[in-house]
């Protein structure tokens, strides 16, 4: 029966697999690396551009806020303007105690005065708060509005109450700029109103926001008003990155440490009439673009670990058909060699007959001619062509004989055999020979190696190795190595010479019967040992990567 083709879509270099692995986890590996890079700098541009927008807010804010500042002070002159107004159209030198009593009350004042050109009281009323005098700085804006009046009224904020009451009071020049009329009211509502409006009000209540570490307004004299305890910060003209950050016209950041930890600072530049340009510094908390960047590293280097454990599994799979796929060429090979060897026996079953027949009758002759007859004259010559007949018969003989024992089906003596005392036995042999020829012999074997074999025809593989490598070195000095050790379930024997190797031309037709390039050479002698190898339940092959020479590699199963 003839073996069936076999298909290799799945036959692959083991070592280029190897390589293919070895690329592909680098591959997999700086792609994880990229993507974890550029996930750290898109998660830190997105915090940058929610401090910037944060930082924005505070500013627009901040001007909202000295905008309704400005607001109320309008409204409260405004009011105090129509008060004084109300005040001038009645006759001043004829309203009594009680009539400026009933007009501060009316109109919720704790005081309403007039005074002359020398900041001298002229009359009014203290409905609460102590004596009718005014503090000091009051009469001090009263002497500056009555000598050089830029506007015709000033208000006033008195805070250095006791209690923590806070006074306005409003001061106001007639046209002939020979009276000032004062008014004095509580500004509880105006102080509270300015609190929670305020810029320093609102920078604590956006503080208070989720990862933001602080919020500070500081010009060059330092430190205007901070939302949490600034601690010892460097002036802005101690701070290059302040410095550069008070000429730009965006806002700017950088990695900050503060209070011994770092935070993203963003910077901008803001001015307004209440407060001297400055920068407004706004800290945020690192911690969540950390936790971000740690959650997103695990997530890719899982990623990473299982594309890697599939790229192996793949990989294995990829192994594991090939070595399929050598083991199906391997059965059919063997199949199909023993196919041919049967086809052979059967014909050299009777064509040996055929041609030992002959091959007697001619050595037969070749001997009574020698020993029976002499020439009167060439005797050398006569000896010579008939020593030459009887060796020709002998090797023809003897080329059938081998021929027939590759052929056929013999059954051997096999049995569990200790190897290092085989191999002893065949190196002595061989080292009496490896002398004459200046050929260095060298048996080594692991010690407890146990093989199922035939002895006489192991010794033959080795003697058929060794017989390669005389003819090989044709006559040079080498060396010819065998070495066994154990390998798993395995035993794998080793030889090797230093001789001119084997041509890359001829390593598939190496085992194949007939085939040689020797002139005269048979072609059986490997084939003979890879058919004893593989009745063995063993395997034979050449190391095509020893470019020492040759290298023939037999593993045995291990008893």
């Amino acid at each position: 029966m003839k073996g069936l083709p076999v298909s290799h879509p799945g036959r692959f270099d083991y070592r280029l697999l190897s390589i293919i692995a070895v690329v592909l986890t680098v591959v997999v590996f700086a792609i994880t690396w990229v993507s974890t890079r550029q996930s750290r700098a898109s998660s830190f541009e997105l915090l940058v551009a929610q401090g910037t927008a944060f930082t924005e807010s505070l500013a627009q804010a901040a001007d909202n806020a000295i905008t309704a500042e400005a607001f109320y002070d309008e409204l409260v002159e405004f009011r105090y303007h129509d008060l004084v107004t109300t005040l001038l159209e009645r006759d001043i030198a004829g309203l009594s105690e009680q009539d400026w009593m009933t007009f501060a009350l009316s109109h919720d004042l704790l005081g309403a005065y007039i005074f002359d050109g020398h900041t001298e009281t002229v009359t009014g009323i203290t409905v609460r708060g102590g004596d009718r005098g005014l503090p000091d700085f009051v009469e001090q804006e009263m002497g500056e509005l009555i000598r050089a009046p830029e506007s015709n009224y000033v208000l006033l904020l008195d805070e250095s109450g006791i209690h923590g009451e806070m006074v306005h009071y409003y001061l106001e020049v007639t046209n002939q700029l020979d009276r000032v009329i004062a008014l004095a009211t509580d500004a509880l509502y105006y102080g509270e109103a300015l609190r929670q409006t305020g810029i320093g009000y609102l920078s604590q209540r956006m503080a208070r926001e989720k990862g933001v570490e602080y919020i500070i307004y500081q010009s060059d004299e330092g430190i205007i008003f901070a939302s949490c305890k600034p601690g010892n910060l460097l002036a802005i003209e101690s701070d290059p990155f302040l410095t550069d950050a008070q000429d730009s016209d965006t806002i700017v950041s950088r990695i900050f440490e503060f209070q011994g930890k770092n935070v993203l600072e963003l910077v901008r530049p803001f001015s307004s009439p209440q407060f001297k340009f400055g920068l407004f510094r706004v800290g945020l908390s690192l911690d969540g673009y950390y936790s971000v960047s740690r959650g997103f590293d695990h997530q890719m280097i899982i990623f990473s670990s299982v594309l890697f454990v599939l790229l192996i599994v793949a990989l294995a799979y990829l192994r594991g058909r090939r070595k399929r796929w050598e083991l199906m060429e391997k059965y059919e090979q063997q199949a199909r060699r023993k196919e041919r060897l049967s086809e052979m026996g059967n014909l050299a079953a009777g064509v040996a007959h055929e041609i030992r027949n002959p091959l007697n009758t001619i050595s037969i002759a070749a001997q009574r001619l020698q020993a029976e007859f002499s020439p009167e004259q060439d005797h050398e010559q006569y000896n010579s062509f008939t020593k030459q007949i009887r060796s020709e018969t002998t090797r023809l003989n003897d080329i059938i004989t081998r021929f027939l024992a590759l052929a056929r089906q013999e059954t051997t003596q096999r049995g569990e055999i200790r190897l290092d005392s085989l191999l002893t036995e065949i190196g002595d042999l061989l080292r009496v020979e490896g002398e004459k020829l200046e050929l260095d012999v060298s048996i080594k074997c692991e010690p407890g190696l146990t093989v199922r074999a035939d002895p006489n025809q192991l010794k033959q593989v080795f003697l058929n190795l060794f017989n390669n490598t005389k003819e090989a070195l044709a006559g040079a000095t080498g060396k010819f190595r065998v070495s066994a050790v154990r390998d798993g379930s395995k035993v794998v024997i080793a030889i090797a010479d230093d001789g001119p190797g084997v041509p890359a031309d001829s390593r598939d037709k190496l085992f194949a019967p007939y085939y040689t390039t020797k002139e005269a050479g048979t072609g059986l002698g490997l084939a003979t040992i890879q058919k004893i190898v593989s009745d063995m339940d063993g395997d034979v092959q050449l190391d095509e990567q020893y470019a020492n020479g040759a290298r023939f590699v037999i593993t045995l199963p291990k008893v």
